[in-house]
């Protein structure tokens, strides 16, 4: 497994994905007495069958925050919840068209997953750890419970096994 240094794994250089956008969701609690808010990042990752293939829930992701403006080295770490492949066709398909047309969509789709295609891309689904990673200067890192905001269109990292290890 190829990495760009210890701190990150760039799944052999197929792992380029951004920050599209941060959503909140607020929710009544079981018992109906109170409501609970919680945030989750939405990733765009370039599509691979290779990449896909490496991808799981419980791996974590460092994602620039407001502390790393001008030093890129501060990071947000969240947990994937959830990887899906997405295809642009996709979209279009809905009930209302006839039967053969959304056949003939998804045997597009379907070959565009076996050999990936500009209408494909993964959707990673994470959530925040409550941890901030700092890269220092000797190449070492260290973690801190700190929640800061990350930043909407930054390159997303994902966490080499070393630095999984480390926070733990």
């Amino acid at each position: 497994m190829a990495q760009s240094n210890k701190v990150f794994d760039d799944l052999d250089g197929g792992f380029k994905a951004k920050l599209r956008e941060i959503v909140s969701t607020t929710r009544q609690t079981a018992d109906g007495t109170s409501t609970v808010t919680f945030s989750t990042a939405r990733i765009d990752c370039d599509y691979s069958p290779d990449v896909i293939k490496k991808l799981a829930t419980g791996q974590l992701v460092a994602i620039p925050n407001t502390q790393t403006i001008g030093t890129d080295n501060i990071f947000s770490i969240y947990e994937i919840a959830d990887v899906f492949p997405m295809h642009y066709s996709m979209a279009n398909l809905d009930r209302s068209q006839p039967a053969a047309i959304r056949n003939e969509f998804m045997e597009l789709i379907e070959g565009d997953w076996k050999k990936g295609s500009k209408s494909t891309w993964i959707e990673i689904v994470a959530a925040p750890i409550g941890y901030v990673m700092k890269e220092l200067s000797d190449g070492s890192t260290t973690f801190e419970r700190k929640p800061y905001a990350p930043l909407t269109g930054s390159t997303v990292k994902l966490l080499s096994s070393d630095s999984v290890e480390k926070l733990i």
